[in-house]
């Protein structure tokens, strides 16, 4: 009897204890992610975690850590470049201040890394350094996310979030700059009087940041704006021959 009730007691103080832990996990945030560039490969790479802004449930907003408070603003309301601009300027300024990661691991033999000791809510940004191999350096872009992030479609809170780092490449041979992707395709020249200054594809060569053509945009929407205008000129048109006939009928 004395043995039963000692079963008894320890199965319950279990449950006691893995109930919470149950619950605590549905809310656990974890963030799985790839860095890689088409067929170039960087395993056990540094990769870093940064909690930007607490998640406030009550106030139903984020609260922004004491050293990111110079960056608060309303992170959905941003489009996707200003949303890119805003990280690249979080990147920036954590690398000019020193300031510690909440949480870094290495990339694996399959180019993944893993975050996923139970990430609290909040905003986060991930990062990486910089890698230079033979000629070639490969920028990753930062990336900015919440946990949880909400879908658009049926508002489900999801908490193990997958992502991609993106890349790109800066050739450091200063006499043939050229694509890596397309090395019979070299890159203009900068611009001396302005290295800002986009090329004609709209790319950046003063910045590590592409700049898009409008131009294109703007001839599609011209092109859609006079072919919307003709077809009304001719439904227009038929309409009043067709009025036309029937008024003819009528008279006859």
């Amino acid at each position: 009897m004395k043995r039963f009730c000692k079963l008894f007691m320890t199965i319950l103080l279990l449950n006691i204890i893995y109930i919470p832990q149950v619950y605590a996990a549905d809310t656990c945030g974890k963030i799985t992610g790839s860095f890689i560039y088409d067929k170039e490969k960087f395993n056990d790479e540094e990769v870093s975690l940064y909690l930007i802004a607490d998640y406030d449930e009550k106030a139903n907003k984020f609260s922004f850590k004491n050293e990111f408070k110079d960056f608060t603003l309303d992170v959905n309301s941003l489009t996707y470049g200003e949303l890119e601009e805003y990280s690249l300027t979080l990147k920036k300024y954590i690398e000019d201040n020193s300031i510690n990661s909440s949480h870094s691991v290495k990339t694996n033999d399959n180019n993944q890394f893993i975050f996923d000791k139970c990430l609290e809510k909040g905003l986060y940004l991930v990062k990486t350094e910089d890698i230079i191999k033979d000629k070639f350096k490969y920028i990753s872009l930062p990336s900015i996310l919440t946990i949880p992030t909400i879908t658009k479609e049926d508002a489900n809170h999801i908490y193990d979030i997958e992502i991609n780092m993106k890349v790109e490449v800066k050739n450091l041979d200063d006499n043939n700059p050229t694509d890596p992707d397309n090395p019979n395709n070299p890159d203009k020249p900068i611009d001396p009087d302005d290295p800002n200054k986009p090329n004609s594809d709209g790319s950046n060569n003063g910045s590590d940041i592409k700049i898009p053509n409008t131009f294109d945009a703007i001839y599609i929407y011209l092109s859609l704006f006079i072919g919307s205008l003709i077809l009304i000129i001719l439904i227009i048109y038929l309409n009043q021959k067709k009025k036309g006939r029937k008024e003819n009928e009528k008279n006859k």
